[in-house]
């Protein structure tokens, strides 16, 4: 997401960044969220804000209570929420604009059955975070038509990081793993989205498939993903347009979430997934270069060097044939000149012959 917002703003002149990070995964309580309203207050109430951009359900739903006390007047752009409610925007439509998160669970399910067509149990793993709710309700959304197909779902929401560990260790071939969020377990230990990753796929057997691209490249296989790239890349778009003057609330809201289907080439290879069979448009990560791709610079100076021979090669054979051209015109008129020669000599010596048969009929020497 930061890469996203500073590829739009940062190439934009005398735009200043300031930066907090909430750490509110950590520290959901509401006395901690007190303690940041305080800090935020005493750090920015005398600074006065062009725009603001919010990461997160947390992030959004904070600055929605405190825009009055802390940001008065600040127009506001979000990305990354899970959790849109469309009457809390509405009433606060004409500061806010922003890019909704809609994670599109039957698009990873579909195409992870798909790729694993023996699989007939999933096994959900999630928190019981904010975030880990609205994952659950949107999980239950759609789960029947996969029910009907005889797939079941297996939801472990109340684990230890141990206990979910020893499970997925336990898991056979007809199951893969739908991690949602895991970022506390029922000990209320934290993890990070990498963290969590990490050890689950340290003891998975089975694939395992996201919703999210940030646990790319600690064991996902892939699904169709969120970028947050592009979300940031969206937030900050938005944002520049209020830098610019346009009023919040004539922005509509993205509501299509822009998701891509994603892969990591190492754990295709690790569980026989053909890459062909991807959906079109598919993004591999960590995909091995071609021979072109690794020896470019050999291939063109060799193509180069085949290409300048070739010229030559051609040169050479116009050039000789030229000569032989030449060379053929030459004889034809040398022998042509040698037989006008023997003409002429004859010529001479008929009418000397002919000199002399007048001179004796007249009887001179």
């Amino acid at each position: 997401v930061d890469t996203g917002v500073r590829a739009v703003l940062g190439a934009e002149p005398d735009v200043e960044f300031y930066f907090d990070y909430m750490d509110t995964k950590r520290n959901p309580n509401p006395e901690y969220l007190q303690q940041l309203y305080d800090l935020y207050k005493y750090k920015y109430g005398n600074k006065k804000f062009d725009a603001i951009i919010t990461v997160d359900d947390n992030a959004y739903n904070f600055v929605l209570t405190h825009h009055q006390e802390i940001f008065p007047g600040t127009p506001m752009a979000f990305c990354g929420v899970n959790d849109f409610n469309e009457q809390v925007f509405t009433a606060n439509h004409n500061w806010v604009s922003g890019v909704v998160e809609n994670v599109n669970i039957p698009g990873t399910l579909d195409v992870a059955l798909r790729l694993h067509p023996r699989v007939r149990n999933i096994v959900v793993i999630n928190d019981h975070s904010g975030v880990g709710q609205t994952n659950l309700r949107m999980l239950r959304d759609s789960m029947p038509p996969y029910q009907e197909r005889g797939i079941h779902f297996d939801l472990l929401d109340d684990m230890t990081m141990a206990e979910v560990r020893d499970y997925v260790a336990r898991l056979g071939d007809d199951s893969l793993i739908l991690l949602l969020t895991f970022n506390q377990d029922k000990a209320n230990h934290v993890f990070s989205y990498e963290e969590s990753m990490d050890l689950i796929a340290e003891k998975a057997k089975v694939p395992i498939y996201g919703l999210w691209d940030f646990y790319l490249g600690h064991g996902l296989v892939g699904g169709f993903l969120t970028d947050g790239y592009s979300q940031g890349e969206l937030a900050a778009t938005l944002a520049l347009r209020m830098l610019r003057g346009e009023a919040p609330g004539q922005i509509p809201v993205v509501r299509q979430s822009p998701n891509n289907y994603m892969f990591d080439y190492r754990q295709l290879v690790r569980f026989g997934v053909d890459p062909q069979k991807l959906p079109p448009g598919s993004m591999v990560l960590n995909q091995p270069a071609s021979f072109y791709g690794q020896y470019r610079t050999l291939v063109w100076g060799v193509g180069l060097f085949i290409f300048l021979l070739v010229i030559a090669i051609c040169f050479l054979y116009v050039n000789i044939i030229g000569r032989k051209k030449v060379e053929q015109e030459l004889k034809v008129h040398a022998t042509t000149d040698t037989m006008t020669g023997v003409i002429n000599r004859r010529t001479g010596l008929l009418f000397l012959e002919e000199q002399l048969v007048r001179a004796d009929e007249a009887g001179k020497p």
